[in-house]
């Protein structure tokens, strides 16, 4: 829905790859409801463990779809070309979080607003983040805070 309304006259491709944590049976709860309804995912989330949502899936899961994505962009593009791509938070906090080696249990802190530009580039046949320092520093702030 972005890419059309901010790009209507441009090619758009639309690739489920890059959809939005699939949140199960959660989607629309609030937090305490979670806790009350998946106690047992909740704890696991505690101790750490990637435990999917209730019916659905995990950070590894988000992770295997955007690797394939990103092997498959890197296959198909012209690197001549820049390329726009519009996906949702958790696909771009596990993108960073893969890259910058941050444990999985911490990807959720990863901060990203509300339509944040962040630039991505192919370098040493990888898509890697392009994140200026102080955006950066932004992004991370709470990730290793205790």
């Amino acid at each position: 829905q972005t890419s059309y309304y901010y790009f209507k006259d441009k090619k758009i491709i639309i690739n489920k790859k890059l959809n939005e944590i699939d949140y199960g049976f959660a989607e629309g709860l609030k937090i305490d409801e979670f806790k009350k309804r998946y106690d047992n995912i909740y704890k696991k989330w505690i101790k750490g463990i990637d435990a999917p949502f209730p019916n659905s899936e995990n950070y590894s899961e988000v992770n295997k779809r955007i690797t394939i994505f990103c092997d498959e962009l890197i296959k198909k593009i012209n690197f001549n070309n820049n390329y726009i791509i519009i996906t949702h938070n958790v696909v771009l906090r596990t993108l960073i979080g893969k890259h910058f080696k941050i444990p999985k249990k911490l990807w959720f802190k990863i901060k990203i607003k509300h339509l944040e530009k962040l630039e991505f580039i192919y370098y040493n046949k990888k898509i890697i983040p392009n994140i200026k320092k102080n955006k950066l520093k932004y992004i991370m702030q709470d990730v290793f805070q205790q």
